[in-house]
């Protein structure tokens, strides 16, 4: 299987691969927790999709972004992938807020020569956000979730909070050392 593939790449759980490839090099890149829960509450909010399982409950249970915050899979949505891996683990461990520097410690540590066509967005470029929503979405979305609101969240998803939080020192190490 290793010679078949130089990368495999995904929203897979960190333990699937570790033991079957245990020489790889890995790369994990997280999303502030609290505004991957908004934006996810928001995506399902426009999409009004019954058959999604979250939804259902915004709608059935007349969950509120808090409430929503609360469900299971969004309290641990980031820290369920990496299922308790160290961190240390990782070549790299990016954060979405800051894709360029992602990008080029990913570049610089696995030894890329350049950016790849695949790495770059459609426009030609490593895009800094999400920008899915619009600006005028998200001048709402600002807007309606308070900053209470978002502590609350935080206080929610307390595992993914703390995850990201040691990700985020990580990054900033790497940065330091390879930037």
């Amino acid at each position: 299987l290793i010679e078949r593939f130089k990368v495999i790449h995904g929203h897979f759980h960190y333990s699937k691969y570790a033991e079957i490839f245990p020489e790889a090099r890995y790369v994990t890149v997280l999303r502030d927790p609290v505004e991957r829960t908004i934006s996810n509450y928001f995506h399902l909010m426009r999409s009004k999709d019954m058959s999604k399982f979250a939804y259902r409950r915004i709608v059935e249970d007349g969950l509120d972004i808090v409430g929503f915050s609360k469900l299971g899979n969004m309290r641990k949505a980031q820290s369920i992938y990496l299922n308790g891996a160290d961190l240390d683990r990782f070549a790299v461990v990016g954060m979405t807020e800051d894709m360029p520097a992602t990008v080029k410690l990913i570049r610089k540590i696995l030894g890329l020569a350049a950016y790849h066509p695949t790495m770059l967005g459609r426009m030609g470029f490593v895009p800094k956000t999400n920008v899915g929503y619009g600006r005028l979405l998200a001048q709402f979305k600002h807007g309606f979730v308070t900053p209470s609101v978002r502590a609350k969240i935080r206080e929610n998803i307390a595992p993914d909070w703390e995850l990201y939080c040691k990700a985020k020192e990580r990054f900033e190490a790497l940065k330091k050392e390879h930037l």
